[in-house]
């Protein structure tokens, strides 16, 4: 499971690594003059450890990505686990980063699916695109298909209107 896992971290790795010199770097005007904001939603049942339903590939990739847009140095990564501290209002902090982030990252897994705050981040999210075609939005499905997103409670979002990246896959 290790082995597995530290491929699937090599692959998400480098697959964070091409979205972001491709996608996430050059999105608005913005980013030009300071730390483009990329947002990470995910759900939090896919994690390392626990007792919950646990995705190791869902973590292990979100960490990837996490890890390659931080050490870019051009990247304010907007991720829960890494910028909520105790005591936070995490909600209105979680909205306002959909509100002011320069793009997205979705990790999109079966858990992820289910999530109710996934899907309202994919929503306010989609709005974000409607309102600026240039706003990037790039899902990564782990464990998933595309048609298993349009069966979903994401449906309203339309994601699949979105170019994805599926783990383990160049970009």
């Amino acid at each position: 499971l290790v082995g597995r896992a530290a491929g699937l971290v090599g692959r998400a790795a480098a697959l964070a690594v091409v979205s972001a010199d491709n996608a996430l770097l050059s999105l608005h005007p913005s980013a030009m003059t300071e730390l483009a904001r990329v947002f990470i939603s995910h759900s939090a049942a896919d994690r390392e450890e626990g007792d919950a339903a646990v995705n190791v590939e869902a973590h292990a990739v979100r960490v990837a990505i996490r890890d390659a847009l931080a050490g870019d140095g051009n990247v304010h990564v907007l991720l829960d686990e890494v910028e909520l501290h105790p005591g936070d209002a995490w909600r209105a902090r979680i909205n306002l980063w959909l509100g002011l982030c320069d793009a997205a990252v979705l990790i999109l897994s079966p858990a992820a699916l289910k999530s109710h705050y996934v899907a309202f981040e994919a929503n306010i999210l989609g709005y974000r695109w409607s309102l600026d075609p240039a706003f990037r939005i790039i899902p990564v499905l782990v464990g998933i298909a595309m048609p298993d997103v349009d069966d979903s409670p994401l449906n309203p979002a339309r994601v699949v209107e979105w170019q994805a990246a599926v783990q383990g896959t160049p970009a």
